[in-house]
């Protein structure tokens, strides 16, 4: 099956990002298994133009973008998961996480984005 591989963020293929970039979305594993539809964008974003900023541009550090975009990743991850990919205790396994998202995490970074997860209905 082919994949978009793991970036940041996607656009719709032939697209140009629109100014205020509302076009490009964050890479996720359900976006990935549309090649056909999605191909990344970038793996990070150029600042937006002042005039399209919504308050004064406020330095974001890299760490500060990654910790986003993994923790976006764990939280699209949590919609695929299968019965078996739950630990005794009811939580998801790090190994499952892994396999969708492909990053390492650990069960701290686990519990913090999953109590505060709701299914998708």
């Amino acid at each position: 099956m082919e994949m978009i591989p793991q970036c940041a963020y996607v656009i719709r293929k032939g697209e140009k990002p629109d100014p205020g970039r509302s076009n490009i979305l964050p890479w996720s594993p359900a976006l990935a298994l549309r090649p056909d539809e999605w191909e990344p964008f970038a793996d990070s974003l150029p600042p937006l133009p002042n005039h399209l900023q919504k308050s004064s541009p406020k330095s974001i550090s890299k760490e500060e973008i990654n910790e986003k975009v993994r923790n976006s990743a764990l939280l699209n991850a949590l919609n695929f998961l299968n019965p078996e990919d739950y630990t005794a205790q009811g939580q998801p396994k790090l190994e499952a996480l892994k396999r969708l998202t492909g990053y390492d995490y650990t069960s701290a970074e686990r519990d913090a984005v999953w109590k505060g997860w709701k299914p998708k209905s």
